[in-house]
């Protein structure tokens, strides 16, 4: 896949890049807006400083591509969160060193889509199967599944978003339904 820079007015290409050898699935910028990272289904997970035009600050190779890819940067930048290995694990990277922390397998299911809380107190993984799964991140200790929520629509959970303030998630669905959850 390409990355190119618009100009938003001249609809035209400043800048070109290629960085993902195949489709992006998943574009995500930091809170802070210093940094945007990009998946594809090469297995590579891509982080960019938008600051400096969106120079490559790292390359991140991720286990196995499975049907699913994704990250998800932190609130804090702090914390990069991958799908991994079969689209059945987690993996958690510390930004400051770019080495992995934690590894989260959910073994049984096929991961969909990840999210960090705003506070970056939790992690929160969509599965295939209905399933919202609740991981507690504690400082420096493995992450802890807190709680889990089963059979989240009729059909396919298809999105999902958390409040500003972590008081409530929304998920819409294939069922064509749109449920607030009290977070």
């Amino acid at each position: 896949g390409f990355m190119r820079l618009f100009d938003f007015d001249k609809v035209e290409v400043l800048q070109e890049f290629k960085h993902h050898e195949r489709p992006v699935k998943s574009i995500s910028y930091s809170s802070d807006e210093r940094l945007l990272v990009t998946t594809s289904t090469d297995s590579q997970s891509t982080i960019y400083n938008v600051s400096r035009k969106y120079e490559v600050v790292k390359m991140i190779q991720t286990d196995v591509c499975g049907p699913t890819s994704g990250a998800v940067l932190s609130h804090n930048c702090l914390l990069l969160a991958t799908i991994g290995s079969h689209s059945n694990q987690v993996s958690i990277i510390d930004l400051t060193t770019f080495h992995t922390r934690f590894v989260i397998p959910c073994r049984g299911t096929i991961i969909q889509s990840i999210y960090f809380s705003y506070e970056d107190r939790d992690l929160l993984v969509l599965t295939t199967d209905q399933r919202l799964l609740y991981y507690g991140l504690f400082e420096d200790k493995e992450p802890q599944l807190t709680k889990e929520i089963a059979n989240l629509h009729a059909e396919e959970a298809e999105t999902l978003d958390i409040h500003p303030c972590n008081d409530y998630i929304a998920t819409g669905g294939g069922d064509r339904m749109i449920k607030i959850w009290n977070f």
